[in-house]
């Protein structure tokens, strides 16, 4: 056998195949080298090569002229040559064609993949002459589908060893669940796969699934589940999209709520009442009786706040201790509850402090003969610590509307007429009188100057460190306002904010604030401090401003500042009403950088239903309870359950009124971020502040 110019065997050596028009050798020549494999023939006795195109002597080394007439050994090396002769052997016991994978191994340890197909070529007389080898590179292919068996391999024990459901569905029907959400509902496999996922959840919840479906949304949700027993299983729901074999196949991670659920409820329980006598707090007492005052502002009905003091509580405490005082507490509160029934609002502000809202108001002589009831109820004698003892208490009364038409009013006049009974006695009860408001001349004089301290300057920003924790190093400064008031000297800001607000002068006052604390930055960052972040506290009003957003990017291009140096804190009131200008305000906020804090957290109706929706970066857990941390078993509770609220949720956590290195202890036990407070330092003016700061050290 011979072969032509262009290296396929010569026509003589094997019939011409019989064809509707014969290809000439140069057409041949340019479809082989042209075909996207390497190939090569070879004659099947002597194992040498009588063709090859460029593709196939690239691949294995060599010229394509000189190719010719070498042996697989010759051309390619006896491993590869070792490799190959079985299958050829099989091929010619067969008298078929063959198929294998070989791969080629480099020196820098990777290497190539090939599909290699061996075509025996029969000449005349029926035996083999010659052989045909097409080799495909299909390490692509490979790699997909080791890549595919590894991302299978992967979410199968992603799903195993999930603690929470998840679940695959396409076109309607179950696919696949792992053995977590099987728990869940209370069913095995066989009787979940296969069936429409919309059968297991709660009728009420589907029409939100099916919308989510219907849009692909691949945004969390909550629903409702429903077990085999017929239970109502609240979950969240956060679906992916996932490509799949050309398919789009939807996935759900389902996360069991319930104990969630049950933390956020305890906690918010435990944020608005008593933790000793289960009484609501001064949170609750605040926000009910604001809607108490507004319903009867617009219906003209009677309301009165009844202000009651135990008469000599502190003698209790220091004689018999705090265990005694809190069995008396509780006692008081009983006999309260038993006397007031469902007629009046009752509340522990704290201390030996309690306050009684009478819905129904009425006459002097109508409540002077229901505070007589409760003056003679808690005179009753009592044992406490095996001694029986009379003690007695003192109460103070305003009405709405004569007496204050505004929550803050009312309280404060209750309390001065309390401090009246005090002093004309004990054991009985006084109504408010206008001689008593002396309070109120003050915060006339406050509010008729308020106006010219803002244009004579008078206001100065105090500075109060906060530190992380374990490592006490400086993180972030709180911007406290005061007011250098020339007659009455520095005033803290719960006398004349809210006059400001009342006044509408709490925008100019805010954006001063800002300002003020934002060209403090500068110098700290002179003084060492890197990356200084100032925290300034927000008012509703001024939250609540249309330009707000742009009034803070403003000050901060005016100091050249970026967004990390500024932390925003907000009020839980604030965010209890969420709708999308809160959400776009909020939002606009975090794009720029800035940090968003929720203070005095657990002081307010929390609105923990949105609490995992808002891009909330802090939770300021609020003095009220860290001052009990080492005395309350529930302030202790509420704290841990905020700080691991909190940690869930991705957001940090830093206390306030850390006092004691007792309470910082137990803060440092649950993991709390941050601490501010006395026990790390008073607030400070701002030249006392750069002192301090010379001193600290720095997380960044």
């Amino acid at each position: 056998m011979s072969a032509d110019s262009s290296g396929l065997p010569a026509k003589p050596d094997y019939p011409e195949p019989v064809t509707a028009s014969s290809a000439t050798p140069e057409q041949l020549r340019a479809l082989t080298e042209n075909l996207p494999v390497s190939l090569a023939c070879f004659n099947v006795k002597t194992l040498r090569f009588v063709y090859s195109n460029a593709r196939f002597a690239r691949l294995v080394g060599q010229d394509q002229t000189a190719l010719i007439g070498m042996t697989f050994g010759d051309a390619a090396g006896e491993e590869i040559a070792n490799a190959a002769l079985p299958f050829v052997n099989m091929m010619l016991e067969q008298r078929q064609a063959i198929k294998f994978e070989y791969y080629l191994p480099r020196e820098d340890h990777s290497g190539f993949w090939f599909d290699v197909h061996l075509v025996p070529d029969m000449g005349a007389d029926g035996e083999f002459l010659l052989c045909y080898v097409l080799m495909s590179n299909v390490t692509a292919h490979r790699e997909a589908i080791k890549e595919a068996r590894e991302a299978v391999e992967r979410l199968r024990k992603f799903m195993a060893a999930s603690t929470e459901g998840v679940v695959f569905h396409e076109g309607g029907k179950i696919v696949d669940v792992n053995p977590p959400l099987l728990r869940m509902l209370g069913y095995t496999y066989d009787e979940v796969v296969g069936q429409d996922p919309l059968k297991f959840m709660a009728v009420d919840a589907r029409t939100e699934a099916l919308a989510a479906m219907a849009l692909a949304r691949e945004t969390a949700y909550d629903s409702v589940l429903v077990h085999k027993n017929g239970s109502r299983i609240p979950v969240q729901f956060t679906p992916r999209n996932l490509q799949w074999d050309g398919t789009t196949i939807r996935m759900s991670i389902v996360r069991d709520m319930t104990e969630r659920m049950a933390d956020a409820a305890r906690i918010h329980f435990l944020a608005m009442h008593d933790s000793l006598t289960g009484l609501a707090n001064r949170a609750q007492l605040n926000e009910r009786l604001e809607l108490l005052v507004d319903g009867a502002g617009e219906t003209q009905a009677a309301l009165a706040v009844l202000f009651i003091d135990i008469d000599h509580f502190k003698r209790i405490n220091d004689s018999l201790g705090h265990a005694a005082g809190d069995e008396l507490l509780v006692t008081f509160a009983e006999r309260l509850k038993a006397e007031c029934g469902d007629d009046a609002l009752l509340s522990r502000l704290g201390g030996d402090e309690f306050v009684v809202v009478h819905r129904q108001g009425g006459s002097r002589d109508i409540l002077a003969a229901f505070g007589e009831r409760l003056l003679d109820a808690l005179a009753r004698p009592l044992n406490i610590e095996g001694r029986r003892m009379t003690v007695t208490a003192s109460i103070g009364v305003a009405q709405f509307p004569d007496d204050g038409r505004s929550v803050m009013a009312l309280l404060k006049n209750a309390d001065a007429a309390m401090y009246l009974a005090k002093s004309q006695g004990r054991a009985t009860l006084r109504f408010f009188d206008p001689s008593l408001a002396r309070a109120a001349d003050q915060a006339l004089t406050i509010e008729s100057q308020l106006g010219d301290a803002i244009r004579n300057a008078e206001f100065e920003l105090f500075y109060q460190p906060q530190v992380s924790e374990p490592d006490g190093a400086l993180i972030g400064v709180e911007a406290l306002i005061r007011w250098r008031h020339p007659d009455l000297g520095l005033i803290g800001p719960t006398q004349f904010i809210h006059i400001a607000e009342g006044l509408q002068l709490i925008a100019p006052i805010g954006q001063w604030v800002l300002d003020e604390a934002l060209g403090q930055v500068k110098a700290w960052k002179a003084a060492g401090w890197r990356e200084p972040r100032v925290a300034v506290n927000l008012s509703s009003v001024q939250f609540r401003a249309a330009n707000f957003v742009e009034s803070v990017l403003d000050a901060l291009k005016r100091h050249n500042l970026v967004g990390a140096n500024l932390e925003l804190e907000l009020t839980e009131r604030m965010l209890m009403h969420e709708g999308d200008d809160t959400t776009t305000t909020l939002a606009a906020l975090t794009t720029a950088g800035i940090g968003l804090a929720i203070d005095d957290f657990g002081t307010g109706y929390s609105s923990l239903s949105h609490l995992r929706t808002l891009p909330i970066d802090r939770l300021k857990i609020d003095q009220s309870f860290v001052r009990e941390l080492t005395d309350s078993r529930d302030c202790y509770a509420i704290t841990e359950a905020t700080i691991r609220l909190a940690s869930s949720l991705g957001m940090l956590t830093i206390a306030e009124g850390v006092e004691t290195e007792a309470q910082r202890t137990i803060l440092r036990r649950m993991h709390v971020h941050a601490t501010q407070g006395f026990l790390i330092a008073h607030p400070m003016c701002a030249s006392d502040f750069m002192v301090w700061l010379r001193t600290a050290t720095f997380e960044n």
